[in-house]
């Protein structure tokens, strides 16, 4: 867990809101953070480059969980989901957590922090995402 998280949030909290089955390797780039727009240095050290390119130009992200269920996140809309056993439909995911269940707002600090979230759930422990989220019509 990054250093900076454990100090400002206390590594009981994270372990008790993120408990992850298995371990997600984060490579953090923190030598010189920016003073404007940490969140999207932060996202930069979460997913990769290709990623990122993709998310900042406003398309979707697609990656695929241990289920094989494809997961397409975008900053600004919710998460489209395709699951491998109807691989013709796209259903939507929606996790209400307080503090970041909020799209459309100003604050893209909001929108950043879900999209990491989203991508270190699924990454960490899918099962335990989809039984968080309601799963709708796209």
């Amino acid at each position: 867990m990054l250093k900076w998280a454990r100090e400002l949030l206390g590594s009981e909290w994270i372990e008790n809101h993120f408990i992850l089955r298995r371990s997600v390797t984060i490579k953090p780039n923190f030598a010189k953070p920016p003073r404007n727009q940490p969140y999207k240095h932060l996202l930069r050290c979460v997913i990769p480059p290709d990623g990122v390119r993709r998310l900042e130009f406003g398309r979707r992200y697609w990656i695929t969980g241990k289920s094989g269920n494809q997961y397409g996140l975008a900053l600004h809309s919710r998460t489209k989901v395709r699951l491998v056993t109807e691989p013709r439909y796209t259903y939507g995911i929606c996790i209400f957590i307080s503090g970041i269940h909020v799209f459309n707002s100003t604050s893209n600090a909001r929108c950043y922090d879900r999209v990491i979230m989203e991508y270190l759930m699924i990454k960490g422990d899918e099962a335990r995402y989809n039984r968080i989220g309601n799963l709708g019509p796209a």
